[in-house]
């Protein structure tokens, strides 16, 4: 009996060890032997006690011993982290296994992996809050806890700036037990926000550093930040890919309709009412927008708009031309809008700065162009882009409104406006319809019939004063401006006889040639 005792195995020379350094913790992996001796099946699901030699030194923990499945037995040793450190230092490590009655089953390490400090399992929905408000300035890590062990940490909060690196000393808030507070009881696995306001900050140089901030972030919107964790073990930085304000309900309350072609991007929202909220802003004087477009194609940043008040509550959404037109836009098959807009009031104070973030609507449109016509009405040219994504749209349901602004957008006036459904075909095919709609840009013409409203359109266009044609629906928005027009013959009077009356024929060519014009 003896001697099976000393020869008793019951797993495969294929032992292991993995360590996790974050949490100070080792798993004993032991794989069972097939048909092992009847006593290692004897001791099935009975407590055992395993033990890892090293150095001539030893640690042991208990685990439940099962014979038909692989045994990973953990050693936490986060109240030890010398040992743990000095088994990994080890060479030469063993395990021995004390089953019921005193059985020993002992066998080497074949393999030993250490799991290092991994960051990205510290936190999940991990981003930056901010608030730029004046006298109300504050930046917040916001994150859900997961694996980590921290324990009492120094946290900075770390950017560039000027080609210069950074940082804020974060002293945390009282605002509850979610909150981080230097001065408090630290509970890492409690807390999902890491707030510091500007007013709070003890020294110069950490109130200087959020300024300089806020200046950076409002440069460069692509600005890499992080929040970085110091404790007496080791370091944990957080880095924070999403930026967002305090405030997103402003303008996800107007249920913004986002788009996005080659030339730029359309959001769609009800201004007036945004500037006239109570909640959103009090007496704004002035407004900046800046939109960004993140893409399977690359980043691309539109063109900063700023607006008086008046400007601002004359439209109805607004378009931001990109700085360079996107290359093969039909190419892109995801994009996601980045979009800040920032009320000041009359001293330039910042009274408000929102955001919105959330996914855009592809334009399909290559080539495009329209006609206005006595007889057929409203008419588009128009193919789609030869993509999958494209042509398995359905009927489009499109409204296509023709307008002018001889003195600016504020200017803006419709003179037309038609329905149409347009079914989406890699060929050039042409579209009409007479049905008209009460879509109005700005103003409506002051002329009352149809064919008056000809008339002092085609004299527009004949005396070559911006025009604004846009062609809206819920999965498409394209438009054109008047300066960007190739204009051919606008007007065509053809007297058939006084019992027909006189027919007219406008035709406004917008002609866009977008794989010549932008790819």
């Amino acid at each position: 009996m003896l001697i099976i005792i000393l020869t008793l195995t019951c797993f495969e020379q294929t032992g292991q060890i993995l360590g996790r350094e974050q949490q100070s913790v080792i798993s004993l992996i032991l794989q069972p032997q097939v048909d092992s001796e009847p006593l290692c099946q004897a001791s099935d699901n009975i407590e055992a006690i395993a033990i890892l030699n090293y150095n001539g030194k030893k640690t042991e923990t208990k685990f439940i011993f099962k014979k038909d499945i692989d045994n990973s037995i953990l050693f936490d040793l986060s109240a030890d982290i010398s040992t743990f450190t000095e088994i990994f230092k080890t060479n030469v490590i063993s395990y021995q296994i004390n089953l019921a009655g005193s059985l020993q089953v002992k066998g080497p390490i074949q393999t030993i992996n250490l799991v290092r400090l991994n960051t990205s399992a510290c936190w999940e929905n991990l981003k930056l809050v901010y608030s730029r408000s004046f006298g109300q300035e504050f930046i917040q890590m916001t994150g859900m806890p997961l694996l980590c062990e921290i324990t009492n940490p120094i946290i900075t909060f770390r950017f560039a700036s000027n080609n210069q690196q950074k940082q804020i000393r974060i002293m945390g808030s009282s605002d509850g037990n979610e909150y981080y507070s230097s001065t408090g009881i630290y509970d890492y696995s409690q807390i999902t926000f890491y707030k510091q306001e500007l007013s709070t900050l003890i020294t110069d140089e950490d109130k200087q550093s959020m300024k300089d901030f806020f200046t950076e972030f409002e440069t460069n919107r692509d600005l890499r930040v992080s929040f970085v964790f110091i404790t007496d073990a080791y370091q944990i930085r957080a880095q924070i890919d999403i930026i967002e304000s305090s405030n997103t309900k402003c303008l996800l309350n107007l249920n913004p309709d986002v788009f996005i072609a080659s030339r730029y991007v359309d959001i769609g929202l009800d201004n007036n009412k945004y500037s006239t909220d109570p909640d959103c802003v009090s007496m704004p004087v002035t407004f900046r927008q800046h939109a960004i477009a993140r893409t399977n194609m690359g980043v691309f940043h539109a063109a900063i708009l700023k607006q008086t008040k008046d400007d601002f509550n004359a439209r109805g959404g607004v378009d931001m031309s990109f700085d360079h037109p996107i290359p093969s836009f039909h190419e892109v098959t995801t994009a996601d809008l980045f979009y800040y807009l920032t009320s000041y009031d009359l001293n330039g104070n910042i009274l408000l700065e929102t955001s919105y973030q959330g996914p855009l609507a592809l334009s399909c449109i290559d080539y495009f162009a329209t006609i206005v016509s006595q007889i057929k009405g409203g008419c588009v040219i128009i193919n789609f882009y030869n993509t999958e994504q494209c042509l398995s749209r359905k009927v489009q349901e499109l409204d296509l409104i023709f307008t002018s602004q001889i003195n600016g957008f504020t200017s803006r006036t419709t003179f037309f406006s038609f329905h149409l459904q347009i079914v989406p075909s890699p060929n050039i095919l042409q579209y009409c319809s007479v049905k008209t709609t009460g879509i109005i840009y700005g103003n409506d013409a002051t002329q009352k019939t149809y064919y008056d409203r000809i008339i002092a359109y085609a004299n527009i266009i004949r005396k070559q004063q911006p025009i604004y044609v846009a062609l809206s629906g819920k999965q498409e928005f394209f438009n054109w401006y008047g300066c960007n027009l190739d204009i051919g013959s606008n007007i065509i009077f053809q007297i058939v006889g006084i019992s027909i009356g006189i027919a007219i024929l406008i035709g406004i060519l917008i002609f866009r040639q977008s794989r010549q014009l932008f790819q």
